[in-house]
């Protein structure tokens, strides 16, 4: 869910895809602060998190500039 976003994901959101999976919202409290502490999220200004994009290794044989700007960003770089 969380991946295929660039926007701020608040937790009602959230809570309602995983609402059938956890027995209540106090769990899911849990899950998102070890996800923060993963370094796999990032919280939001607000009451949301963002997904924390990868750092890309660097590829000496790929030119990215032939990438236009829009598919660069849609790809992190």
């Amino acid at each position: 869910m969380m991946e295929n976003t660039d926007r701020t994901i608040e937790i009602k959101d959230i809570w309602k895809e995983v609402h059938r999976d956890l027995d209540k919202p106090s769990e899911l409290a849990i899950i998102l602060q070890n996800l923060e502490q993963a370094e796999k999220i990032n919280p939001s200004t607000g009451k949301g998190f963002l997904p924390r994009a990868e750092k890309r290794r660097e590829e000496k044989h790929v030119d990215w500039n032939l990438l236009s700007q829009e598919e660069r960003k849609g790809i992190g770089i």
